[in-house]
């Protein structure tokens, strides 16, 4: 009897180390291409992120125009 008690004492000791000693560790990255990309890339829409001077031209505004949402158009 004394020598299961023992074992189960040192099982709950064993478990309680190794559970101490969890470490977790978490990487977050963001992707901020598009913020330092002032270049229409040819296949690829993202004129949301050329410069104003890029976007008066009738191209764009045509392609603008094709938006149906009332909240992108503003």
């Amino acid at each position: 009897m004394f020598i299961k008690l023992k074992f189960v004492w040192f099982a709950i000791f064993i478990c309680s180390f190794s559970l101490a000693k969890k470490n977790d560790f978490s990487v977050m990255t963001y992707n901020v291409e598009n913020l330092f990309d002032n270049q229409h890339d040819i296949g690829k829409q993202d004129q949301t992120y050329l410069p104003i001077s890029q976007k008066m031209n009738l191209y764009h505004q045509s392609d603008c125009q094709k938006i149906r949402s009332k909240y992108y158009r503003k």
